[in-house]
């Protein structure tokens, strides 16, 4: 389901050009369905895969984290064979990326590629050149940004 949904946000061939990216873009679809608890079925959206009788009930937060931990540093979490002999590149995960994560939406507000997209922006994995989706981004941006100010957030 992920994966789909991912394909969705992210229909652009550039946005599937390596396997890194391809990867950082599913690890952030499912970091956000497991903050919410909800991965809409992509067919039957009005269907929360987490919630249905037939799943077995499973700690959020320890998925979370594992999954977070993943996308900080996925070489820690790949034997490739080559992957050890690179210069490994830390992705931390701050305290603003986890904050976007967190937060709450019950309207869909942050169901869309522009969130998604200034996500993937702040872990550094690409470089978005569509104008249409930059300034969606920055919409976003402005708007999440905003929101943390709001709240008093801020880190």
């Amino acid at each position: 389901m992920v994966l789909l949904w991912a394909m969705k946000f992210f229909p652009s061939s550039e946005d599937w050009v390596d396997m890194e990216s391809a990867v950082y873009r599913m690890s952030v679809v499912l970091l956000r369905c497991l903050v919410l608890r909800d991965l809409p079925n992509y067919f039957m959206p009005e269907i929360n895969i987490f919630h249905e009788d037939f799943q077995p009930p499973f700690d959020f937060q320890a998925v979370y984290k594992k999954v977070e931990d993943f996308a900080g540093f996925p070489e820690k979490c790949l034997q490739i064979h080559l992957t050890h002999l690179l210069p490994a590149q830390h992705r931390h995960i701050d305290s603003y990326v986890k904050m976007l994560l967190q937060i709450q939406d019950t309207e869909g507000l942050y169901w869309n590629t522009a969130y998604f997209d200034v996500i993937l922006n702040k872990f550094q994995v690409y470089h978005v050149q569509d104008v249409d989706r930059i300034g969606a981004m920055q919409l976003i941006w402005s708007k999440t940004t905003k929101l943390v100010t709001d709240e008093g957030c801020a880190s």
